[in-house]
């Protein structure tokens, strides 16, 4: 039996570490999303391009390896929904960019099963810009920081 606690207790390889670490910033970054380039004029998004930021995003959250947890309806969030409801009540404000960073990661244990359980946070951020119609130009605002106060846990298998 001490066998099996030392086990649960044991971290996983440097490797696998880093490969939890990236596959959990993906997935919490999935909907990290920034208004079209060739939108910065317009208040709505196309159904092209509507349709283009769904799939980018679909892609996102089953390359983070945790695809596997997730049904069909988690898959249909549609990620410019949001941002497109915020440009209409703020026309002139454009989201250019957006990510973040994990700036949390510890181990917890292992399952009786083999799945690794780890605590993660990441912050997020987003870029901004006002759109001169005049000129047809950008005047960047900056980055934007939020607070990164929630620890998840994840378990991965």
């Amino acid at each position: 039996m001490i066998g099996l606690s030392v086990w649960r207790a044991a971290p996983p390889s440097s490797g696998t570490t880093a490969q939890l670490r990236q596959a959990i910033l993906r997935y919490e970054l999935a909907d990290a999303f920034a208004w079209p380039e060739r939108a910065y004029g317009r208040v709505r998004l196309s159904g092209a391009e509507r349709a283009a930021m769904t799939s980018q995003y679909e892609t996102a959250i089953r390359a983070s390896t945790c695809a596997g947890l997730l049904t069909n309806s988690d898959l249909s969030v549609e990620p410019w929904r949001w941002m497109q409801e915020n440009r209409r009540r703020y026309p002139r404000m454009l989201p250019t960019g957006a990510g973040g960073r994990l700036v949390y990661y510890d181990f917890v244990r292992r399952t009786t099963k083999g799945d690794l359980v780890v605590h993660a946070v990441v912050q997020r951020h987003n870029d901004s810009a006002s759109w001169d119609c005049a000129r047809q130009r950008l005047k960047r605002l900056g980055r934007k920081w939020w607070q990164a106060d929630m620890v998840s846990e994840y378990v991965c298998t």
